[in-house]
């Protein structure tokens, strides 16, 4: 059977209710829910957890893994034959409380264990309030007993590092690094696609039924990196504005992703790539994205997935957006 033309498609999220959420994404962005909060988006998602949906074209109301399997393997580019699905996920996480402290693994234990990747992320930092801050890593070494005991006496937080955060700020965390987003962040991470997350501590919180979070301290523990993280690797300080007008950025390229930054008063012409999709995902400002002989408009948060290939791609309007790939 000959299959569909390849063509850039919108994406509508994958909506999470977690304890900690806000009320961002749904009242200033318009992202759709029935319940008033709304912790995450999961804009660009094949997992089976929370897959997003196709919101433009022939195919509208589709579920993103389903279009996959439709299209084929190889609208996501040779970069993505060792994985059965999308292997990146893109999400909007709204903060209106302190995260869990928690771990990720990598990918030889998650497989082992969980049956899923491990989890390598970028956060960058779309809007804050001020004094706002995150977790990342220990500020000395330590000790898994030490970690254990601190958990078990509510003083595992005097042992992390406690980085202020500023608009504009990306952070990679590595799997086995412990982290914690703070409360009043709205951060677009960009992610192994993987929803295996430790808790090592969560504040003795209730959640709506009564009933304290699980913690999974022993696997943690087994995934845990407790050397003393490099604060350095981390912008502590807000650029200047000389440094905030620049258009484009390298935010990171690794084995898992890359990201680039840019951000335009007008247009800029960019090219689609051979051996892997490309995703646009707005983070500020309006305009039109033009590929494969369409036009499709956007707002901030809007996701946007263009196949693999070579064609041109014409973003027109005062924006700042992440061009995601492998």
């Amino acid at each position: 059977m000959k299959k569909s033309k390849k063509s850039i498609i919108k994406l509508e999220p994958s909506v999470k209710e977690h304890i900690w959420g806000g009320t961002k994404l749904k009242e200033k962005y318009d992202k759709k829910s029935n319940n008033k909060i709304i912790s995450e988006t999961w804009e660009l998602s094949a997992h089976k957890d929370g897959p997003s949906i196709i919101a433009s074209g022939k195919y509208k109301g589709v579920k993103f893994n389903e279009y996959i399997s439709i299209m084929g393997h190889e609208i996501l580019g040779s970069k993505s034959e060792r994985y059965t699905d999308l292997p990146i996920l893109i999400k909007f996480i709204d903060t209106a409380d302190d995260l869990s402290v928690q771990v990720h693994p990598d990918d030889e234990y998650a497989l082992k264990y969980e049956k899923d990747y491990g989890k390598n992320e970028i956060w960058y930092v779309v809007d804050c309030e001020s004094n706002s801050y995150l977790y990342c890593g220990f500020n000395k070494d330590i000790s898994k007993d030490e970690i254990r005991q601190r958990i078990s006496d509510g003083t595992l937080l005097e042992v992390l590092n406690k980085v202020p955060v500023f608009k504009g700020q990306n952070i990679f965390i590595k799997t086995g690094t412990v982290h914690a987003i703070g409360k009043g962040l709205l951060i677009c991470e960009i992610q192994q696609s993987s929803n295996v997350t430790y808790r090592l501590f969560d504040y003795n919180r209730i959640d709506k039924n009564g009933e304290k979070r699980p913690l999974h301290i022993d696997k943690a523990l087994d995934v845990i990196d407790c050397k003393k993280f490099e604060i350095d690797q981390i912008n502590k300080d807000e650029p200047t504005t000389a440094e905030k007008s620049l258009d484009y950025q390298k935010l990171i390229e690794c084995e898992y992703f890359s990201v680039e930054r840019y951000s335009i008063q007008d247009h800029i012409e960019l090219y689609g790539k051979k051996d892997s999709f490309i995703s646009i995902v707005v983070t500020e400002g309006e305009g039109s994205i033009y590929a494969e002989g369409e036009k499709l408009d956007f707002k901030s948060t809007d996701c946007f997935l263009i196949p693999a290939g070579e064609s041109k791609i014409e973003i027109i309007g005062k924006c700042t957006f992440l061009k995601v790939y492998l």
